[in-house]
């Protein structure tokens, strides 16, 4: 899924600019997913203390990261941001532009 490569794609990014020495195995479809789910429950608002447990979210992250604790989370929080934007640009995209596979295949 088109959403799914740009989460991991961001995230590997995050993670290889603030934790070089990072540990990248544990970063799979699994997580990407997560990330996704946490992103489509926020919104394109993006996070806010409202609608974002950063707590949850960075244990989660810990467990399969080692060190993504210490990120700080103003940096975590505006890479949510960013990512929650790029997600919904994607997302128009696709919906002005659907695939038009089925029109072919006629």
């Amino acid at each position: 899924m088109e959403l799914e490569r740009i989460v991991g794609s961001a995230l590997l990014t995050f993670v290889q600019a603030h934790l070089p020495e990072a540990d990248l195995s544990g970063l799979d479809e699994v997580i990407f997913s997560y990330v996704l789910g946490v992103l489509e429950d926020l919104g394109p608002s993006g996070p806010s203390e409202e609608n974002f447990d950063m707590e949850a979210f960075t244990e989660m992250m810990e467990a399969y990261v080692p060190g993504f604790a210490h990120i700080p989370r103003g940096i975590i929080g505006d890479m949510m941001q960013k990512l929650s934007v790029q997600l919904s640009d994607a997302r128009n995209k696709e919906n002005l532009h659907p695939q038009s596979s089925c029109v072919q295949g006629q």
